[in-house]
């Protein structure tokens, strides 16, 4: 099951992220001449979901970057925490656990726990790293649509735009920040019955897409 960052965890690793944030911002932007667009959408007060494109194993560092009044969250496979102080460092950094080999009922509802307490959260919809592919040729999975539509809280849609859809060092790389999608947008496709989680993901995942042609 997920433990949950405490009053005390967070202090403690918003103080490591800070400091992390200032010593390795401006190289992570100049070896990935990274271009953050709109960087006015991102919200002033907490509790948001982050929802981005998926390209490559270095995308929750880009996210990380882009966003400078928030400590985003990332979940991590649980692999990373099995030593002790492996395990402490993730932690203080924001990131928790989850079990990639079937569905983690715990680390879902600890994520949505952590949005409603006011963290920030980021989740792919694509589930998996898609590189060199467009991003409306690949699957998306319904995982982040429940989770937005179970917390109630605002999405931001983010587009990692990058040439053939790849991330490499010093190839320009453009984060683009999509207007919040507000929990009214999508909560009546998840009422009565059959709450369509796959269908939130969808239109989330669309106002991804739709960045492509932002400038």
């Amino acid at each position: 099951s997920l433990k949950l960052i405490n009053k005390k965890q967070k202090k403690q690793g918003g103080r490591v992220f800070l400091a992390i944030y200032a010593a390795l911002s401006g190289v992570v932007g100049a070896i990935f001449h990274i271009r953050v667009i709109n960087a006015e959408n991102e919200p002033v007060d907490g509790g948001f979901v982050v929802c981005a494109n998926h390209t490559s194993a270095l995308d929750p560092i880009l996210v990380c970057y882009a966003f400078r009044r928030h400590q985003i969250c990332f979940m991590a496979k649980k692999e990373l925490f099995q030593n002790k102080l492996a395990a402490k460092f993730f932690t203080s950094l924001g990131a928790y656990p989850i079990d990639r080999s079937g569905a983690d009922v715990g680390a879902v509802k600890g994520t949505i726990r952590l949005l409603q307490d006011g963290h920030c959260t980021a989740l792919f919809p694509q589930g998996t790293r898609c590189p060199k592919v467009h991003p409306s040729q690949t699957k998306i999975k319904s995982g982040a649509g429940l989770i937005a539509a179970r917390a109630g809280v605002p999405v931001l849609p983010v587009l990692i735009r990058s040439r053939d859809w790849r991330v490499g060092l010093f190839h320009r790389t453009e984060i683009v920040i999509g207007k919040p999608i507000m929990p009214e947008e999508f909560m009546p496709r998840t009422e009565g019955e059959r709450a369509n989680y796959a269908e939130v993901s969808r239109m989330i995942f669309d106002r991804i897409c739709a960045l492509e042609d932002v400038k």
